[in-house]
């Protein structure tokens, strides 16, 4: 027997509190239960990371430059794919400071098609 996937209210809280873990820099041990235990690939402008392992070393560095982060959801589009899997896109304006004190900011989001 499958087990029923995330429904869209599920997907959206999910994707709020990725964000907000992100922005306040939860201890690594609070955001791996946000992320699959295995089969994790996740792709960064820094590069991808595949696993929790290097996940652990992306989350480490980019927890040790960047500061006061501000993650704010310009648009999640949830597509169900098959009876349990939800596929989400999500477009983010993410407003970040490096430890030099420089403001950066970044439109987040699907690649262009």
């Amino acid at each position: 027997m499958r087990s029923k996937g995330l429904d869209e209210a599920e997907v959206r809280k999910l994707v709020d509190d990725w964000y907000h873990a992100l922005d306040v820099h939860v201890p690594f041990e609070e955001i791996v239960p946000l992320v699959a235990s295995s089969g994790l690939e996740m792709y960064w402008p820094e590069g991808p990371t595949f696993g929790v392992d290097e996940f652990k070393g992306w989350y480490d560095r980019v927890t040790r430059t960047f500061f006061d982060e501000v993650h704010t959801m310009k648009e999640l589009v949830i597509t169900p794919r098959g009876d349990t899997l939800l596929e989400a896109f999500d477009e983010v304006l993410a407003i970040v400071r490096t430890a030099q004190r420089e403001a950066l900011a970044a439109l987040l989001g699907r690649p262009s098609a």
